[in-house]
C-alpha cells in the first residue's frame, strides 16, 4: 500500500503519506480517513500531503476530484502538498485546487519543514 494517514498533531494537523505506487483506491481511502479524522477534531484542520516519494499515480483529473471529494469541508484549515518544485503532481495538484475554488486554502512547497513552518504562522493569525 502506497499511503499513510496520520495525525502529525491531534485534532490540528493531519498528514499523508503517499509513496511508491499510488492508485485511485488508496487517494479514496485517504481520502475517507482523514474526512473522518478531521470531522472528530473541533477546530478547522490543516492536512498535509506529501507527494514527494511517489512513483507511481493516477493522471485521470476527473477520477482524482472525485476520490477527493471531501476537500471542500467548512472544517478544512490549509492544505498543502509537499511535492518536488516543477513535477507534474505539483501541477496536478494546482488543476485541482482550481477544480475546488481552494485558491485561498491551498499551498504547495517543496519540504515538510516549509509545510510546518505555514501551518505555524496560519494557527497564530
Amino acid at each position: 500500500m502506497g499511503v499513510e494517514v496520520n495525525w502529525q498533531t491531534e485534532g490540528e494537523i493531519i498528514y499523508i503519506h503517499f509513496y511508491d505506487r499510488v492508485t485511485l483506491d488508496e487517494i479514496t481511502e485517504a481520502n475517507e480517513r482523514a474526512f473522518s479524522m478531521k470531522t472528530t477534531s473541533a477546530a478547522s484542520t490543516h492536512i498535509l500531503v506529501n507527494v514527494r516519494d511517489v512513483t507511481t499515480y493516477p493522471m485521470n483529473l476527473i477520477r482524482l476530484r472525485s476520490a477527493i471529494r471531501h476537500v471542500e469541508s467548512e472544517k478544512l484549515g490549509t492544505l498543502i502538498l509537499v511535492a518536488r518544485q516543477h513535477s507534474i503532481l505539483s501541477f496536478i495538484g494546482t488543476m485541482l485546487v482550481q477544480m475546488f475554488a481552494l485558491r485561498d486554502h491551498w499551498r504547495v512547497v517543496e519540504t515538510m519543514d516549509e509545510a510546518l513552518t505555514i501551518v505555524s504562522r496560519v494557527q497564530t493569525t
